[in-house]
């Protein structure tokens, strides 16, 4: 066997964090971006078909709705580069009922539509993908070829074993790192990044079930009873078994309103 010539070179790698909006993204971004060495992060949220073709940089970046340009970021690699994704996912009960520090009057996203957040004029629109069609999308991304890793992440376990999920990425995308996951609220995080996680603060287990709580009781019935495909995607991602937990919520009559 030859040896290598003088112009061969390990490929650069794009990664891309994506999923569900209200899924920990950010946290977990900058989970990574306080303790990846060798890649490049950015300091807010950029589209990663913006980057993928700019250089032969190994590039980390965190978009949840990068999940719909797949093919458009594997189009724009022009150094093609290895593109691995990383989704995450969080249990569809909890990602119903959270909120954003930009619409605090309101619930992020629902079933069909999400709120896109106009950072130039500082108007919200109701507009954006919900779970369904972020559900389609990602069933769609674990089968595309131009991915050589798609590795999915629930949100629940990134709180219950950080150390865990660092060795498991370790092995799977050959990381190597400076620091462990649960201390990335000790390093600096920019401030375009940080109105996502509402308030920066360490891991924080008690928040997994906080879709339980009685002042929610009236969007799970809402959203469960107008799209009873949600009750496949919790059990499809191994949240539940059955439909069973929804009986003491068609006790009283659904709501009307979103």
């Amino acid at each position: 066997m030859g040896r290598p010539t003088m112009h061969s070179h390990k490929k650069a790698h794009h990664i891309i964090v994506a999923g569900y909006s209200r899924s920990g993204t950010t946290m977990f971004y900058h989970m990574l971006r306080s303790t990846v060495k060798g890649y490049e992060f950015m300091d807010e949220e950029v589209p990663a078909e913006r980057l993928v073709g700019r250089d032969r940089k190994n590039r980390i970046t965190k978009r949840p709705l990068d999940l719909f340009n797949l093919d458009q970021i594997h189009k724009n690699n022009r150094y093609r580069k290895r593109l691995s994704l990383i989704i995450l996912i969080r249990d569809i009960r909890s990602i119903l009922t959270s909120f954003h520090s930009a619409v605090p009057d309101d619930y992020f996203i629902g079933y069909d539509y999400q709120y896109f957040i106009n950072r130039a004029t500082g108007e919200n629109s109701y507009q954006n993908p919900g779970v369904l069609p972020i559900h389609e999308a990602l069933v769609q991304a674990m089968n595309n070829p131009n991915f050589e890793k798609k590795i999915v992440l629930k949100y629940e376990d990134i709180l219950d074993s950080p150390d865990q999920q660092q060795a498991f990425l370790g092995g799977e995308l050959g990381f190597t790192y400076s620091d462990n996951f649960e201390n990335f609220h000790e390093h600096a995080i920019p401030q375009h990044l940080t109105r996502q996680l509402n308030t920066v603060r360490g891991i924080d287990a008690s928040r997994i079930e906080s879709w339980k709580k009685p002042e929610h009781a009236q969007r799970i019935r809402s959203q469960f009873t107008r799209c009873p495909a949600l009750f496949d995607i919790l059990i499809q991602y191994g949240y539940e078994k059955d439909r069973s937990w929804f009986e003491p919520y068609r006790r009283e009559k659904p709501p009307v309103t979103r």
